[in-house]
């Protein structure tokens, strides 16, 4: 319905302060660089229009609409080109894919040597085994600009290390006609993805018992290396023995990199003394430092620690990851909370039968030598273990209300949910943050990328913390009645259009 090849709308409105700096260069980009096509050959893409295409991703937003009735000039090579690139055939393409969001958050300073900056989003594999199509879905996260993915020897009782290793050599789903392998895909991969793999505890019948003696570590990632096809980029220590001594832990991580195991190490759900004073050895001796710390990291701040073992980000860690920005970086787990900030459970889960059963336990869980102590009666595999432990985490009378104003200011930026702003403000802190998205869902995954295009201030971050803003809150309901009076309108033209 669009009369010009350059009367272009996108099919997904956006904010007006997107962060993005590419969405309005990339499409006068891609129309100054294309060109007729020649009569007697399909029409194909130019070199600029390669370049563009094949050193980003395709991502769903925003889709630009081109005028089909253009047969010839800008507008007829710039289809055929995002065809072409998409394995169409080029006459009947509508859309143009313009993959900008990803790319676009500013930049990171987390990168291993030889590679790219770490992407803000990780992809998580925490469950790629239970995935129907696992390749298939490591193929979305690739073309929806993800380069970063993190695991674990623990996943899946190494399962979950073998596939996103297959994958790495080339494993593709063909849609229908099984796996094969690409040995081009194989070397891009290579050579632009960053892998983070954990070791150094048990499983979950040992409550995830750290264990960092040498031995035990290279043993452990000797597999890690033969399961993913090559020296690891990031090495993480999953859990932190606090016992051993912290200047023996760098010795040992600096002889795995001495002997091109790994790349670079980092560590999980360590406290920040200890992180501070593995800097401060690592540098006096002129080892190398961590360079990344993951734990948990959500608006939903837990009552207590999600799982046995682990660390998640209150206020005194947040300030100290602030002013250490520069020198680590952070990986986020568990941001939307185990779902709830994408609407799982209610305020009735809190009370509902179990509710006496769900305060006692957070009592008795912030004892965590009672926890391991009680760990040969726990089955830590079960539903019902595990549901309890994250209700007791997360449902709280707080986190139902951040969930509320991150449902309002969703509302208010458009078309988001409560599960975006939820990542946006992980990513909008002062620290080096990324976020690890782990699911089997590639609707979900596309969802978590939309994030991106939502951007938080310092008084947005603020007010969805404390929600003592007053300013803002008035400013987000007048948003909200804007938003509300634009739908009604929009609702009023598709009436009178019909």
């Amino acid at each position: 319905q669009h009369r010009s090849p350059h009367d272009l709308v996108t099919g997904s409105q956006l904010p007006q302060t997107s962060p993005c700096p590419l969405a309005a260069p990339t499409v006068e980009f891609l129309l100054s660089q294309a060109s007729s096509p020649d009569s007697s050959q399909p029409p194909g893409r130019t070199d600029g229009e390669r370049s563009f295409l094949d050193s980003t991703c395709l991502c769903c937003l925003p889709v630009v609409a081109v005028s089909r009735k253009e047969k010839t000039g800008p507008a007829t090579t710039l289809r055929a080109g995002a065809s072409t690139y998409m394995g169409r055939r080029p006459r009947r393409v509508k859309y143009v894919f313009l993959p900008f969001l990803v790319s676009a958050m500013r930049p990171s300073s987390f990168a291993v040597p030889g590679k790219a900056p770490v992407s803000r989003l990780v992809f998580g594999t925490l469950r790629l085994h239970e995935a129907e199509r696992p390749y298939a879905l490591l193929d979305e996260a690739w073309r929806l600009g993800i380069r970063a993915f993190d695991t674990a020897r623990v996943y899946g009782a190494g399962e979950c290390e073998k596939i996103l290793g297959e994958w790495l050599r080339g494993a593709t789903n063909d849609y229908g006609n099984g796996v094969f392998y690409d040995h081009d895909a194989a070397v891009l991969r290579r050579r632009e993805a960053t892998v983070v793999t954990k070791g150094g505890c048990g499983d979950g019948s040992t409550f995830w018992r750290p264990d960092l003696a040498k031995g035990s570590l290279r043993r452990e990632l000797e597999m890690s290396v033969r399961a993913l096809g090559g020296t690891v980029d990031v090495y993480v220590l999953h859990r932190d023995e606090r016992e051993r001594d912290v200047g023996e832990i760098c010795r040992t991580m600096q002889a795995f990199i001495d002997a091109e195991l790994i790349n670079a190490w980092g560590v999980s759900n360590w406290h920040v003394d200890r992180i501070e004073e593995a800097i401060h050895y690592a540098r006096s001796r002129g080892l190398a430092p961590p360079r990344c710390s993951s734990l948990q990291d959500s608006l939903a701040r837990p009552s207590q620690e999600p799982w046995p073992g682990t660390v998640y980000m209150d206020d005194r860690q947040r300030k100290w990851y602030a002013r250490h920005k520069h020198d680590i970086a952070v990986l986020g787990w568990e941001t939307l909370g185990k779902g709830f900030l994408a609407g799982r459970w209610n305020e009735d889960d809190l009370l509902a039968g179990d509710g006496d059963l769900l305060l006692r336990d957070r009592d008795r869980s912030r004892d965590d030598d009672l926890v391991l102590d009680d760990s040969s009666s726990v089955d830590v595999y079960s539903d019902s273990w595990r549901e309890m432990r994250l209700k007791t985490a997360y449902l709280t009378e707080d986190n139902f209300r951040r969930r509320d104003r991150a449902a309002l200011f969703a509302r208010a930026k458009g078309d988001f949910r409560p599960e975006h702003v939820a990542i946006a403000w992980c990513l909008a802190q002062d620290y080096e943050a990324h976020v690890i998205t782990a699911t089997v869902n590639p609707d979900h995954l596309r969802s978590n990328v939309r994030a991106l295009a939502l951007h938080l201030s310092a008084q947005d971050v603020h007010w969805l913390t404390s929600g003592s803003t007053p300013d803002n809150l008035d400013l987000l309901a007048k948003a909200t009645a804007a938003a509300e009076q634009k739908k009604s309108s929009s609702s009023v033209l598709e009436r009178v259009a019909r």
